[in-house]
């Protein structure tokens, strides 16, 4: 659980201080809000905290349903194998591709 605590504010706190999440809500947000309303920055607040929420809750299932996938992919051994070899195929190809494009 303290881990799991961790995790969570390493990335809040990430976030938070990425300047391009503040350009992003400057620029986008404003539309949205009248410029005859009363009280702009609660609308604003709101907004973005709107946002935020149906982000979170949007990133959580992404990792629930990755989490699962993972775990059912690691116990069947001839995917797992499988997956290995093509993502090896993979990196080789456009390691080969990188090698011979011009600069």
């Amino acid at each position: 659980v303290k881990a799991l605590r961790l995790i969570f504010w390493q990335g809040f706190l990430s976030d938070v201080l990425n300047p391009k999440v503040a350009l992003f809500y400057v620029a986008l947000l404003p539309q949205f809000i009248s410029a005859h309303d009363p009280s702009p920055v609660k609308d604003l607040v709101a907004l973005g905290v709107t946002g935020n929420m149906v982000g979170i809750g949007t990133s959580i299932t992404y990792v629930f349903l990755a989490a699962r996938m993972t775990d059912a992919l690691r116990r069947n051994q001839t995917i797992s194998s499988w997956l290995t070899k093509t993502m090896g195929a993979l990196f080789v190809g456009l390691g080969l591709k990188l090698a011979t494009e011009k600069v």
